[in-house]
């Protein structure tokens, strides 16, 4: 899978046009309701084209030409051909000014020809005019996409991860819309992605294609959006707590403490209120339209949607944002880190009595080498990690009971397992594999749902699961490795966690783990006496993806006793 080269460089060949129009909008009586999660619920009548090229001539001057062994540009048949020749991401923009406070939609419609179907290709837009700074709506030729920016490094939205609804070998219809504070993707008119909006870096747009590969654009789009309504929508408003009506950028978040939150207001509306819902979850309103709701809190920014509805089904939304903080006396407290204990639970397991599951070489050897980096570099003693070699299920359940009676809630933990997985699309469940495992009955396979109750049943401050098999399927929460503000050292570990990284979602475990070899080395080579399981994952990940097939997944354990705390990996000093 492709990672982009941070020292990439927008090709010489690129020419920039300013392009300037002055467009009307047609006007049409009556009413329409927009549900910002279906493509169709906004007609074409509502869409003011502001730019559209059909590739039909180069009227807007995209920077067409060849250069040997490196790439190649042209129009014909009515279509965009782009394509490189060599190791490099080739890039083609144009200058376009879009009003941000007005609603708009870019549209493209793109096809993977042929070369690396790893590789990323689509949509640029946003880009500052030193074409340092961009956003990127991707996909590739085996159905991955994408959603990212970059600003001196890249930061996923949307992490590389498979779609159902892209078409290989098809064009594909990529669509951004920005509706109110919010971005809404789709593909081939399916919604995939929603985020609130970001400001651009600038006004270039235009297509990238990956190394080593060509690509076809049928057309570019951009057009205005503006509903058309006889009527006026509902009013929201927060009477309780009142600021909450200016909470409307992440800049200027309602902030509190608490896990919950509750929010008393009113919707009101001429013509009589249908419905509310919050979250996508429909809210009782009293006769005079007043409403009171909780709202649970997950550390962090949280965004909150409310949409009122009229008995014409006209829509408002509000979109308010709420930050939920630790109490600064957490802040203060000095954590002694000296009398920390940290326990290991290491599964490896090479050797199955089945004939018919093929034995493993790499889980021993890296078993051997994680158990030596702990106990070499960390707060790991040999006293305190178990390593179960060739394990069945029953001595794997009384590892995992053990734990349980001898660890403490002031107790750290890290549980490995090396082996075969496998993953059962049917009932969506993965399963780690013991060496009594049989391929034909599943008796003796270890499901992740009694993964995830030992690890809730397990008293330990931090629990880091290290999979290098399946574990997925509603267990893991997933979530983006970046965060803006990571919050310091003492607070992290004084909230408990319940985290896992895993190597990916494959049925079956190649013997050489790239995922293993780069999670070893960073544990070797890191110089940081406190390094979270966050920032580990986010340092191998690229390397994984540029050297493997599989996409590393790193998250939560869902419904195991997480409070937003990591797991830290402290040198000896």
């Amino acid at each position: 899978m492709f990672i982009f080269d941070e020292a990439m460089k927008l090709p010489d060949k690129i020419s920039i046009v300013i392009l300037v129009f002055t467009c009307g909008f047609l006007q049409v009586n009556g009413q329409t309701v927009w549900d910002p999660n279906v493509y169709h619920s906004i007609s074409s009548e509502e869409k003011t084209a502001l730019f559209f090229d059909d590739f039909d001539d180069n009227r807007y001057k995209w920077g067409l030409g060849e250069a040997e062994d490196d790439w190649l540009e042209k129009i014909a048949d009515g279509h965009l051909h782009f394509r490189s020749f060599d190791d490099n991401a080739k890039e083609d923009l144009i200058n376009f000014e879009i009003e941000p406070n007005k609603d708009f939609e870019i549209e493209t419609s793109i096809r993977f020809v042929e070369g690396d179907s790893l590789r990323f290709f689509g949509l640029q837009w946003g880009k500052s005019d030193d074409l340092n700074n961009q956003y990127d709506f991707l996909i590739s030729g085996n159905n991955y996409v994408t959603i990212d920016k970059y600003s001196g490094e890249f930061f996923d939205y949307l992490e590389p991860s498979v779609s159902d609804f892209l078409r290989k070998s098809h064009f594909n219809k990529l669509t951004i819309r920005k509706l109110n504070t919010n971005y809404y993707f789709f593909i081939n008119e399916q919604l995939v992605y929603t985020m609130p909006f970001k400001p651009f870096f600038g006004n270039f747009i235009g297509f990238q294609v990956s190394e080593n590969s060509s690509i076809l654009v049928d057309y570019l789009k951009i057009s205005e959006l503006r509903q058309l309504n006889i009527n006026e929508p509902p009013d929201i408003f927060i009477k309780e707590p009142l600021k909450m009506n200016y909470a409307t950028s992440v800049g200027n978040a309602y902030k509190i403490p608490e896990k919950e939150i509750t929010l008393t207001g009113k919707v009101t509306d001429d013509g009589g209120v249908y419905d509310l819902s919050i979250n996508n979850k429909e809210i009782p309103l009293k006769l005079d339209g007043e409403f009171t709701v909780n709202i649970p809190l997950a550390l962090d920014i949280n965004l909150i949607r409310i949409i009122a509805r009229d008995r014409q089904l006209v829509a408002s939304e509000k979109i308010i944002y709420v930050e939920r903080t630790v109490p600064d006396k957490q802040e203060e407290t000095a954590e002694d880190f000296s009398n920390v204990n940290y326990y290991a639970l290491l599964i490896s397991v090479s050797e199955y009595e089945d004939p018919e599951i093929t034995d493993l070489e790499q889980p021993m050897k890296d078993g051997l080498k994680l158990k030596e980096v702990l106990t070499g570099k960390y707060l790991f003693t040999l006293k305190n990690i178990k390593w179960l070699q060739n394990p069945t299920r029953e001595e794997m359940i009384v590892a995992f009971d053990n734990l349980s009676k001898t660890i403490t809630r002031d107790d750290n933990l890290l549980i490995y397992f090396a082996g075969h997985g496998y993953w059962d699309k049917n009932l969506e469940v993965g399963y780690w594999l013991p060496s009594d495992s049989k391929k034909s009955n599943p008796a003796n396979w270890f499901a992740n749902s009694t993964i995830r109750d030992y690890v809730g049943g397990i008293r330990a401050k931090h629990v880091l699961l290290i999979s290098d098999a399946c574990f997925s399927g509603g267990i893991l929460k997933t979530r983006s490795p970046f965060s803006d503000a990571s919050p310091g050292v003492t607070r992290l570990y004084n909230m408990p966690s319940r985290k896992a990284m895993t190597s990916g979602t494959l049925n079956e475990v190649p013997d050489e783990s790239v995922f293993m070899k780069y999670l070893i080395k960073q544990l070797e080579q890191n110089k940081d006496r406190f390094l979270t399981s966050e920032q580990l994952f986010t340092t191998i990940k690229p390397a994984v993806m540029n050297n493997s097939e599989t996409t590393p997944q790193y998250g939560t354990i869902q419904s195991a006793g997480d409070e937003g705390g990591d797991f830290i990996f402290i040198l000896k000093q």
